[in-house]
């Protein structure tokens, strides 16, 4: 996904994407977890496409993306971003529930030996706060990858006016295993436990409703 041989095709399938559900008839379009081949803040032209397509179609969208914070040191985040059919942004969700030994190292002062192992974890920050936000009126909240497992993460979610719930994952890693679908099945029963439809966008599947 980050090979700059790529970044074009990505993209260009993404808004090829959102324009025909547009045309079909979508309101709020989901694109997955880090979808965007760049960090949509710091890379002025590939954010003015994604706008521009959103201005274009005249519909919401919500995008995963990572988030710099410029402070010393550097922060990053695994974040969400909505964006309203004028091309602002409505809101931005942070990750909370970072994935040990794929986002960050747990105790990484003690764990010092497994270094090599690990050089390419990434270095992410948890968000603070749970976040909803505003599509048409209405109140959305995203979890993020495996953040869906966590029940109370989700009711959390509900008791700040979440009307819809929706997930966006990278299941890429899984590969051909039983794993996609357990996380699926994990996303059905927070849509149970909270009687609310749930949204799913995944972007090597299973995406749903």
């Amino acid at each position: 996904k980050w090979n700059p041989d790529r970044a074009e095709a990505i993209l260009g399938r993404y808004l090829e994407m959102t324009r025909a559900a547009a045309r079909q008839g979508a309101r709020f379009i989901v694109w997955p977890e880090s979808s965007a081949p760049f960090y949509y803040e710091e890379d002025p032209i590939g954010a003015a496409r994604v706008r521009a397509v959103v201005r274009e179609a005249g519909v919401t969208l919500l995008f995963g993306s990572d988030q710099i914070e410029h402070a010393s040191p550097a922060k990053y985040f695994n974040s969400a971003f909505l964006l309203r059919p004028d091309g602002s942004t409505g809101g931005v969700y942070r990750k909370m529930y970072l994935v040990p030994f794929g986002e960050y190292v747990p105790l990484r002062r003690f764990l010092f030996f497994v270094a090599p192992v690990v050089e390419a974890v990434g270095d992410f920050w948890p968000g603070e706060r749970v976040t909803v936000l505003p599509v048409e009126g209405f109140k959305v909240s995203t979890a993020i990858c495996y953040e869906i497992v966590y029940g109370n993460l989700v009711r959390q979610m509900v008791l700040a006016g979440s009307g819809l719930l929706t997930t966006i994952t990278n299941d890429a890693w899984y590969g051909r295993s039983s794993a996609p679908y357990q996380h699926f099945e994990q996303a059905s029963m927070r849509a149970i436990e909270q009687g609310r439809y749930l949204v799913r966008s995944a972007n090597t599947g299973i995406s749903g409703i």
